[in-house]
C-alpha cells in the first residue's frame, strides 16, 4: 500500500488504510485476504474483525508466498518460488523487483483457487506489457529509453530508477515531471525521490514542473555546489529543471 492517489485522501497513508479496510469489512468471513509482508503499511489495515484466510506473500521468511534468487536478464526477471513443497523457477517479461512482487500476488491467488504450477508459469510467461508502464525501447549504439510515465508516484518512481540501475551499463539519464496527484503530501513525496537519487548512479537529471522542482533542489544538498540557472553539477551529476514547454 503506497501513495498511488493519496492526494485524495488528504494527503495521508493512514486515510488510505482506513478506506481500503472498509474493503475488507466488506468481504465474506470465508473469503481470502492477499497482503504485501514486506510493506510496513500493511499493519495499517483494520483485520481484526476478519475470520478469513489471511495470505502473505513477499521475499521474507514469514511470507507464505515468498521469490529468492531475483534476477535479471535481458527482456525481464526470473526467480524462484515455492509451491506445495517444490520450488520452480519463473520468468516475466517485464523489469523490476516489485513486478516480482505483483507476481507473487498473482502466484497466491492462482495457486489459491486451484490452478497448477504449470499454469501458473504459463500465465506469467504470456503477460503483456502495458504502453507507459515501465516499457523499454531499445535504441541504436545500446540506448535503452524507459517509458514509465503513466501516472507517477514516489514508490514507483523510485522503482524505476532501480531498473535503471540494473538493465545495463553507460550513462544513467533521469527526465522526471511533476507528480501532480500527491496533495498535501507533493513536496514530502517529490523530496523523498530526490534524495533517493542522490544514493544512486545518476548522471544527468532533467526535472519539468514546479513540484518537480523538490526532486532536483534536494538531490543537491547543501554540502553540494551549485550552478547557476537553476543548473546543479556535483560529483558526477547534473540536475536542469524546466517549468515551462518553450524551453525544454
Amino acid at each position: 500500500m503506497g501513495t498511488a492517489h493519496i492526494g485524495r485522501f488528504n494527503g495521508k497513508i493512514l486515510d488510505i488504510a482506513k478506506e481500503k479496510s472498509e474493503l475488507i469489512k466488506g468481504m465474506k468471513q470465508t473469503g481470502l485476504l492477499f497482503l504485501n509482508a514486506d510493506d510496513s503499511n500493511s499493519s495499517l489495515l483494520d483485520t481484526k474483525e476478519f475470520k478469513g484466510k489471511i495470505v502473505k506473500i513477499g521475499c521474507k521468511k514469514n511470507a507464505d508466498y515468498t521469490a529468492s534468487n531475483i534476477k535479471y536478464t535481458k527482456y525481464g526477471m526470473t526467480f524462484h518460488t515455492n509451491i506445495d513443497g517444490k520450488t520452480y523457477k519463473l520468468s516475466i517479461l517485464i523489469f523490476g523487483k516489485y513486478h516480482v512482487k505483483n507476481a507473487l500476488f498473482a502466484i497466491a491467488v492462482s495457486h489459491q483457487l486451484g490452478f497448477q504450477p504449470s499454469d501458473i508459469k504459463k500465465g506469467l510467461a504470456n503477460y503483456y506489457k502495458m504502453d507507459r508502464r515501465l516499457k523499454v525501447y531499445r535504441l541504436p549504439n545500446r540506448v535503452k529509453i524507459i517509458d514509465d510515465t503513466y501516472s507517477a508516484n514516489p514508490e514507483a518512481t523510485m522503482a524505476s530508477i532501480d531498473v535503471l540501475q540494473n538493465i545495463g551499463p553507460g550513462k544513467k539519464i533521469v527526465v522526471l515531471g511533476s507528480m501532480l496527484e500527491l496533495g498535501s503530501y507533493s513536496v514530502e513525496g517529490h523530496q523523498q525521490v530526490g534524495k533517493y537519487i542522490a544514493k544512486n548512479n545518476v548522471n544527468l537529471l532533467f526535472t519539468f514542473g514546479t513540484e518537480a522542482k523538490e526532486i532536483g533542489n534536494y538531490s543537491a544538498s547543501s554540502d553540494k555546489k551549485s550552478m547557476p540557472n537553476t543548473s546543479f553539477l556535483f560529483e558526477s551529476i547534473k540536475i536542469k529543471y524546466f517549468n515551462k514547454r518553450k524551453n525544454l
